[in-house]
């Protein structure tokens, strides 16, 4: 899974990724991920392999938070089946 904070001029959404980091960090299975800082602007993305996560049901209930954080913010792109794809800075 790939959780994308872009920038459209303004930055990214820092009260998401706020709220984000803090689900993440607070997750019994504490999923692990890898961060890539890829924009002038403060753009980052973070990648979840979601392995720590023991069923599907799990992965799928998991996705749908991230998805409910992201919801309302153009900033923010949440893709299920996609890898790291920036180069760090």
């Amino acid at each position: 899974m790939l959780v994308s904070f872009i920038s459209k001029g303004a930055g990214p959404d820092s009260e998401k990724r706020t709220a984000f980091l803090a689900y993440v960090d607070a997750h019994p299975s504490k999923p692990a991920y890898k961060t890539v800082n890829w924009g002038r602007e403060g753009e980052i993305d973070y990648c979840f392999n979601l392995s720590e996560l023991s069923s599907k049901k799990d992965m799928i209930a998991f996705i749908e938070s991230v998805r409910k954080i992201a919801a309302g913010s153009d900033r923010i792109i949440v893709n299920e089946n996609a890898e790291c794809q920036h180069k760090a800075r």
